[in-house]
């Protein structure tokens, strides 16, 4: 073989990708920060210096994507070496967008999809092996068809391919499924992988690694944890898996060296959007005040999106701020305040009125007692926290 191989490995861009959750405003944000990303990917290969790009599948969101977003990636990409796979969000059948103008006319630039599955040169050192996908759901292995590769080991042998990688037992057979070994069984030296939308890899028995996701390029959301939804969901049989989280965006720029015995892959961020979701937990009025002065002063806010949630139990001056706080958080691309936690620190009356009655009773009892024999100022901060979380509760349970 002549020379080593660098190209950039990306998937999952879902261009027109539609979401319920905002106001039109910020869905039109999220939309367009995915072409900005897009935007960056080309500035990228050109920093790195790749060969060609490798678009493992979901080009688009699904195969009925507006013609002016069509005709907008088109334009943008033209002018690059790509070579694209039809995913399950925008898989290749008639009628489909790779069937429209301007993907049914590649011919006439340098981006190549690819919808057979057939050996292409991409040139005399390189052969690629394409897994187009051609329904939304299969219990296929896209990449079964491959036989008798690697027998010209003076070639490099790249797979591209749309799938779940069956490395656990409970997955989804009709996900596309993909052996945990295909590169060593399909004889190939590196397999660009889509679907999946968070970064993952996999070395073979010599601790190479053959096979790699590049997650999404932009990110989708907030994440599980966070409990909100932007109103998205992904194809699989198992839309909840932790890998279709997308906590991180980015591409892979991979380097196989000319006697293919190491891989190089350095993940490329390319994201536009931050999505922050945090608790922030008060217990003093100057805390309040670090926590506005904390998101007043967090970078990029045209660029974030921000859910917020406070709790605690403040001065009935510091809750009053709270409207102050709302105001400077527009500031944000999006923003959600929950401020349901947030109570104003009781008086001696209050905390009667509200624990009368129980074992809420019976809990305020205990605390004054400890209250009143505590010897060290430790113990008197201890009882005081104690009293603070039981008058939350208290609240809560109101």
């Amino acid at each position: 073989m002549g020379r080593r191989v660098k190209f950039m490995h990306i998937a999952d861009l879902h261009i027109g990708l539609r979401v319920s959750r905002f106001d039109d405003a910020t869905s039109g944000k999220i939309q367009e920060a995915r072409f900005q990303a897009l935007d960056k990917i080309r500035a990228k290969a050109k920093e790195a210096g790749v060969d060609f790009i490798l678009i493992a599948g979901d080009l688009f969101d699904d195969c009925t994507v507006n013609s002016v977003d069509a005709m907008r990636v088109f334009e943008l990409l033209k002018k690059l070496p790509i070579y694209i796979i039809p995913g399950n969000h925008d898989p290749y059948y008639p009628g489909s967008v790779w069937t429209q103008s301007p993907w049914n006319k590649c011919e006439e630039s340098s981006i190549r999809v690819l919808k057979e599955r057939k050996p292409v040169a991409i040139n005399d050192d390189i052969i690629l092996y394409p897994c187009p996908v051609f329904q939304k759901k299969s219990t296929e292995d896209p990449t079964g068809w491959m036989h008798n590769i690697g027998k010209d080991r003076d070639k490099i042998h790249l797979g591209i391919a749309h799938g779940s990688v069956m490395d656990r037992e409970f997955l989804a057979r009709d996900d596309h499924p993909i052996p945990l070994d295909c590169p060593e069984q399909r004889g190939l030296d590196y397999l660009a992988l889509g679907h999946w939308h968070s970064h993952k890899t996999f070395s073979d028995g010599k601790g190479i690694c053959r096979m790699a996701y590049p997650g999404t390029h932009e990110r989708f959301g907030f994440g599980k944890e966070s409990g909100l939804e932007i109103g998205w969901e992904s194809y699989s049989s198992q839309p909840d898996r932790p890998e279709f989280a997308s906590e991180t965006s980015g591409a892979l720029v991979v380097t196989i060296d000319k006697d293919r015995s190491t891989t190089t892959i350095e993940p490329v961020d390319v994201g536009q959007l931050f999505w922050v979701s945090t608790i922030e937990h008060v217990n003093a009025d100057e805390q309040f005040e670090q926590v506005f002065s904390r998101y007043a002063q967090l970078p990029n806010p045209e660029r974030t999106l921000l859910l917020l949630k406070i709790s605690g139990v403040v001065g009935a001056e510091q809750v009053l701020k709270i409207n102050a706080l709302r105001k400077m958080l527009q500031r944000y691309l999006f923003c959600e305040l929950d401020d349901r936690g947030l109570h104003i620190r009781p008086d001696d009356a209050e905390m009667e009125k509200l624990m009368n009655k129980g074992l809420l009773a019976e809990l305020l009892k205990g605390l004054r007692e400890k209250q009143n024999s505590a010897g060290t100022e430790e113990e008197k901060q201890v009882v005081e926290a104690a009293m603070r979380l039981a008058y939350e509760l208290a609240k809560e349970f109101e």
